[in-house]
């Protein structure tokens, strides 16, 4: 893999990025392989050279939208559990 900069395709290069973020929030490490690991960070470096302009912003939003629907989520998860468990709790503590 060579470090200089390219003209880069965001759309191609960021589904394996995601993938491997989302591995990472939802702990599956075992699916990351060390391979795939390095891959990542020349994923990310070549999108933060990328020429003529570097795509950081790209790559910013990009992963905050995936950090805010894994966060939505995880929202959505504890109400569910919280509606379950929640009548429960009433009967057992009141």
């Amino acid at each position: 893999m060579s470090l200089r900069s390219d003209p880069i395709n965001f759309e191609e290069r960021w589904p394996p990025i995601e993938k491997l973020l989302l591995n990472i929030l939802h702990q599956r490490y075992k699916e990351i392989s060390n391979d795939r690991w390095h891959e990542a960070f020349f994923d990310v470096y070549k999108v933060c050279v990328a020429q003529p302009e570097p795509l950081v912003g790209v790559l910013y939003q990009s992963t905050k939208s995936l950090l805010q629907r894994h966060v939505q989520d995880l929202c959505k998860v504890s109400e569910l559990l919280l509606i379950r468990c929640l009548p429960e709790y009433h009967l057992s503590h009141c």
